[in-house]
C-alpha cells in the first residue's frame, strides 16, 4: 500500500473490493467504520447525529491518477464553507474514509470532496 495521503486525517484504500451498493461520489455517514486492507464498511449508517458526537464517513471516487489536489469542505445551511481536510491523492486510490468531530454546532451540513477544484463527491448529514 502506498504512503498515507499528505496533510490528511482521512484514510484511503488503493484497491478496494468491488460490490458496494453506494454510488461513486456519494458520501455516506455512520457511527463508526470497520476497515481491512481492501474494504471499509460503515457501522450504524445514518445521517442524523447528536451535537458533539464524532461522525464516520466513506466515499468512493474515480481512481486517482496521482497528484490530484483533494480538498474536503463542510458547508452549512446558510452557505458558509469550512475546509476540513486537504491532501494529494496517490495513484490508484479511490476510497476515502474517516471518523472525527466535523463540527459542534447543530444544523444540516454537506461534506464535499473536490479534486483539483471540481466536486466529485458529496453527502449531507444533520446534527441535532
Amino acid at each position: 500500500m502506498a504512503d498515507a495521503p499528505l496533510n490528511s486525517s482521512a484514510r484511503a484504500l488503493a484497491k478496494p473490493r468491488r460490490g458496494t451498493d453506494v454510488p461513486e461520489g456519494a458520501v455516506i455517514f455512520g457511527a463508526d467504520y470497520a476497515s481491512s486492507a481492501k474494504a471499509v464498511e460503515l457501522v450504524g449508517q445514518r445521517t442524523e447525529f447528536e451535537a458533539g458526537s464524532e461522525v464516520a464517513w466513506r466515499v468512493a471516487l474515480p481512481a486517482a491518477r496521482g497528484g490530484e489536489s483533494v480538498r474536503v469542505t463542510l458547508t452549512t445551511e446558510d452557505g458558509t464553507e469550512t475546509q476540513v481536510d486537504n491532501f494529494v491523492a496517490m495513484a490508484g486510490w479511490n476510497v476515502y474514509f474517516g471518523k472525527s468531530m466535523l463540527t459542534v454546532e447543530p444544523g444540516t451540513y454537506v461534506l464535499h470532496y473536490l479534486y483539483d477544484g471540481h466536486e466529485v463527491g458529496s453527502g449531507t448529514f444533520t446534527l441535532s
